[in-house]
C-alpha cells in the first residue's frame, strides 16, 4: 500500500496524463486529492478509500488485469462475488470507463457513487 503513490505515478505516465487530469476524469474533488496525495506522504498509514481507488483505475482506463494490480496496491480487490464488484467489472471487460456511466448503473442497483464518499 505505501507503494500505492509510487504505482499511480507510474501509470499515470505510461498512460501520458498528469495526475491532476486523473483526478479531475475521477471526479475527485480538491479537498479529497490533497487529503490523498498529502495523506501517503504524512502518514505512512494512510489508506485511499476503495472507491478512490476504483474510480482512479477507471480514469486511467485500466483493464481487468490492470485494475486487479493497481487495486491490489491500494489493499483492494475485486470480487465476482459482491453485486458492487461485478459491475464495476463488467464496464471494465466493456471497456466503458466513464465514471458517470458506471455510477448510473450503480445507483440502479441501490449503491453509492464512487466519488462521493
Amino acid at each position: 500500500m505505501d507503494n500505492f503513490m509510487s504505482v499511480l505515478k507510474s501509470v499515470c505516465e505510461q498512460k501520458g496524463k498528469t495526475s491532476d487530469e486523473i483526478f479531475k476524469y475521477a471526479k475527485i474533488n480538491s479537498s479529497n486529492k490533497n487529503k490523498i496525495l498529502s495523506g501517503y506522504y504524512k502518514n505512512p498509514n494512510y489508506r485511499i478509500s476503495r472507491e478512490h481507488a476504483i474510480a482512479l483505475g477507471l480514469a486511467l482506463k485500466l483493464n481487468i488485469e490492470e485494475m486487479s494490480k493497481f487495486l491490489a496496491e491500494a489493499g483492494y480487490a475485486l470480487s465476482r462475488c459482491h453485486e458492487f464488484d461485478r459491475i464495476v467489472s463488467n464496464h471494465i471487460i466493456n471497456q466503458i470507463y466513464d465514471i458517470f456511466t458506471v455510477e448510473i448503473a450503480l445507483h440502479e442497483k441501490g449503491y453509492r457513487p464512487l466519488t462521493t464518499r
